[in-house]
């Protein structure tokens, strides 16, 4: 068994099945270049030269989603190669987030006015190109993981077009689904429809399945129980049917989330953050779903550290907690740009030393 291909590796932990090692995923931000094709697809395949995942992530800027509806930020673009085969290193230190410029939705009427988009064009033809040449690249590097293009649920997809920062954001979105709820549900069906055409359109390129975040929305601290199943729920499960035979990641967000409320989604791996307040473990998951897997464990807390001591004891109590079984290390989010190469290193080390 040992030498699994990285394919037969993930499907196998998915299945519950007896696997040589559990697989691995890692990602994270690259702010320098994700503002272009050729930077998103260098990002990319930097995280698999590294580090020789088994499932390959592809990060995205956040903006993407809502870009083609008149979202705009500004990339600082410290780095600003030209082509795809560039040899890509991560600038030290880190270069800056995005700055956000102007909104997609500035008052309610433009909830009104939005309109389906076509996903092989703008900003999400340029993801799927992206997709396609991260492939090409991969195949060069004789390298097969499971591909996942980055996917907001609708509800993250609507708080991207407001704009502004995090916290407001949830202020004004929870301010229009609470004041104007016929309006966005006619918002949330447009933008659900872009997207059940996009993650099929993202099948057809090649790729694995998605990611699918629900970043802020999915929590306790942000919408009730009965809030998420009118505005959430009802959508995310369109999306998810549009990716039919796909690998599907579901990654729920935040502390206190509602992962076991949405335990009966059709998806294949659950990812969140199990060491934050409010939220299960990894093992309570287990319990809860079956022939699925869970995947995280490893805090951004850890990863941030100047030395792996932290990030390496956490994979190893993930992996005693669940025995390594249906289990797939990787962080609970997104690595943080500042976190030092060796603290992922040394975790792929004991995942791929493992007897």
């Amino acid at each position: 068994m040992k030498g699994m291909q990285k394919k037969e590796r993930v499907k196998s932990t998915i299945r519950g099945d007896a696997v040589d090692r559990p697989p691995l995923a890692f990602w994270g931000h690259h702010y320098d270049v994700e503002y272009s094709l050729a930077g998103h697809v260098s990002s990319a395949l930097w995280w698999q030269r590294y580090l020789d995942l088994d499932i390959l992530k592809v990060q995205c800027r956040a903006s993407y989603h809502g870009e083609d509806w008149g979202l705009r930020f500004k990339y600082s673009q410290t780095n600003p190669f030209v082509g795809v085969d560039h040899d890509y290193t991560p600038p030290v230190p880190a270069a800056p987030k995005p700055e956000f410029v102007a909104p997609a939705v500035a008052e309610l009427s433009d909830w009104k006015d939005l309109l389906k988009l076509n996903p092989t064009q703008g900003a999400l033809g340029e993801r799927l190109a992206a997709l396609g040449l991260i492939r090409q690249g991969l195949q060069g590097m004789n390298q097969d993981p499971i591909i996942l293009e980055t996917v907001f649920n609708p509800l993250s997809v609507a708080a991207r077009l407001v704009g502004g920062a995090g916290g407001q954001r949830k202020e004004i979105l929870q301010y229009y689904l609470r004041e104007a709820p016929d309006v966005m549900h006619h918002a949330l069906q447009v933008i659900t429809e872009t997207f059940k055409d996009y993650v099929a359109a993202v099948l057809n390129s090649g790729v694995d399945g998605i990611f699918f975040a629900t970043t802020d929305w999915a929590s306790y601290d942000v919408l009730t129980r009965d809030e998420y199943a009118e505005f959430g729920r009802q959508y995310d499960l369109q999306v998810l049917e549009a990716m039919q035979d796909g690998v599907i990641v579901f990654h729920v967000c935040k502390q206190n989330n509602m992962l076991l409320d949405l335990a009966d989604y059709p998806v294949d791996i659950f990812s969140w953050a199990p060491s934050d307040l409010g939220n299960p473990s990894l093992t309570e998951v287990l319990e809860k779903v079956h022939g699925k897997a869970v995947m995280g464990g490893i805090s951004n807390a850890a990863l941030s550290q100047q030395k792996p001591d932290a990030a390496l004891q956490e994979a190893k109590q993930a992996y005693q907690e669940t025995g390594g079984k249906r289990w797939i290390c990787a962080p609970d989010c997104s690595v943080p740009p500042t976190s030092p190469g060796a603290n992922m290193r040394s975790i792929v080390d004991f995942i791929s030393y493992l007897p």
